[in-house]
C-alpha cells in the first residue's frame, strides 16, 4: 500500500514511516534533502508554489496513492482532507470530525461533561473509564498515527480513533514501539 504523508513538511512523519518499512511518498512545501533521501517528494517551493492546503491537494492528485496521512496544518482545512481523502484510505481524522472539534459550541460541552465524569478517579480508573466509553466518543479531541510494522503488514486501524492523552502513559492496546 503507498501511502502519502503531506502537510506543511513531512520528515519527521515519513523519516518514521520509512523506517517501519512502509511505501511513503510526500508532498509538502520544503522538500528538504533529508525527506527527498528517504522516500519520492514533490516540494510546493520547488514547483514556485506558495504554501497552502488547497496546493497541496492539487499537487497529490498527480500522484498514486492508496492511503492518505495528513500532518501539520492540514487539521485547520477539512475541504484539503477531503479532496486528499477523495477514493483513498484516510489515516486520520475525517473532515467532519476536523469541523466539528473546531465549533465551540459543540467542543466545550464535550469538554466539561468529560471534566466533570472524571473527576476524582484515580488514574487507572480513568483509564478503564477511557476504554469502556471511547466508543460513544463524538468529537475526538486528538489523534495520533504512529507507523509500525503491523500497520504497514495491513493492520488498519479504523480512521478514527483517537484519544486524549497527557504523553506519559502508555494505551494498553497500543503495539510496543520498536
Amino acid at each position: 500500500m503507498k501511502v502519502l504523508l503531506t502537510g506543511l513538511t513531512a520528515r519527521a512523519i515519513a523519516e518514521s514511516a520509512v523506517r517501519a518499512g512502509c511505501d511513503v511518498v510526500t508532498v509538502d512545501y520544503f522538500g528538504d534533502l533529508d525527506t527527498k533521501r528517504l522516500c519520492p517528494n514533490v516540494s510546493l517551493r520547488e514547483r514556485g508554489c506558495g504554501y497552502s492546503a488547497a496546493a497541496l491537494a492539487r499537487v497529490a492528485r498527480e500522484l498514486p496513492y492508496d492511503a492518505v496521512a495528513y500532518g501539520g496544518g492540514l487539521e485547520n482545512h477539512p475541504e484539503a482532507v477531503e479532496a486528499l481523502a477523495e477514493g483513498k484510505v484516510l489515516l486520520g481524522n475525517a473532515p467532519e470530525t476536523l469541523r466539528r472539534v473546531r465549533d465551540p459550541a459543540l467542543l466545550f460541552p464535550f469538554l466539561a461533561a468529560r471534566q466533570r465524569a472524571w473527576r476524582g478517579l484515580t488514574g487507572g480508573d480513568r483509564l478503564r473509564r477511557r476504554e469502556a466509553s471511547s466508543a460513544s466518543l463524538d468529537i475526538l479531541v486528538s489523534f495520533a498515527i504512529v507507523f509500525h510494522r503491523p500497520f504497514c503488514g495491513g493492520l488498519l486501524l479504523p480512521p478514527d480513533q483517537g484519544f486524549v492523552s497527557d504523553a506519559r502513559t502508555e494505551h494498553r492496546d497500543s503495539p510496543p514501539l520498536r
